[in-house]
């Protein structure tokens, strides 16, 4: 373009102008000029062929757009969109009540006896060693003495629901028998359990040793009820706070 031609041209033109000549060489002839299309055609055949370079802003080149995808998410917002692309069939421990597990039920024992089932899944102690959930019980029927301590633990644990054998000998032998069938003994009382005394403990007999039964746990004490010999077939009750002093039938 001539000197005298330039000199005609807005300064917005001229800006234009020879920008762009600047930028693909003297080849070019500007046609078309204005603040949103620029338009370029080649003059020479000799010069490499720019048929159209052509600049139109639009919506679609700034703003949140302008990126590879046609969306963008910030990436605090990141962990919101991953919990809501989750489908029913991810596994979630933390959040779904059909995926989680209780733990402490997963190596629960199994028995026959309901009432001994009810109090292995309401326990969270590990069993002794020789615990058999399955084990027989021994009993065959009421072998034991009227009015004994024997006869009453006998026949309590049977109102309680719960396993009694009919041969455990006498009342210091009880928790060796027990334990020799698999039931489950320790020194950790429970309400139902078969308290063992041995011989000559608390007053029991020392040649016999001594039953009775839980019947309840108040104040980190032991509540029994027992009978004996000389009570005719009726109860009495005493309270011992060394409760750990003794071995404990449970089932």
């Amino acid at each position: 373009m001539s000197t005298l031609a330039l000199s005609r041209l807005s300064p917005v033109k001229l800006v234009a102008v020879l920008g762009l000549t600047a930028m693909i060489g003297t080849g070019a002839v500007v046609t078309t000029a204005n603040a949103s299309h620029f338009s370029l055609t080649s003059a020479s055949s000799a010069e490499p062929s720019v048929s159209a370079i052509s600049f139109s802003p639009t919506a679609a080149n700034s703003g949140s757009a302008v990126s590879r995808s046609t969306q963008r998410v910030d990436l605090d917002s990141a962990a919101s969109v991953a919990a809501a692309t989750k489908t029913n069939g991810d596994w979630d421990l933390d959040s779904s009540a059909v995926d989680s597990i209780d733990a402490k039920k997963v190596s629960v024992a199994t028995s026959s006896n309901a009432a001994v089932q009810k109090k292995l899944e309401s326990g969270a102690k590990q069993p002794p060693a020789g615990f058999n959930p399955k084990h027989a019980t021994g009993d065959s029927g009421d072998a034991y003495a009227f009015s004994q301590c024997t006869w009453w633990a006998y026949t309590r644990r049977h109102q309680l629901g719960l396993p009694a054998g009919s041969y455990f000998g006498n009342g210091a032998d009880w928790a060796n028998s027990a334990k020799k069938l698999g039931y489950w003994v320790d020194t950790d009382p429970q309400v139902g359990d078969v308290m063992v005394f041995q011989r000559g403990q608390e007053g029991a007999s020392g040649t016999y040793g001594h039953v009775a039964i839980v019947e309840k746990i108040k104040d980190g004490k032991v509540v029994t009820s027992e009978s004996g010999a000389a009570l005719n077939g009726k109860t009495i009750s005493r309270t011992f706070s060394n409760v750990h002093d003794f071995e404990y039938i449970h089932y």
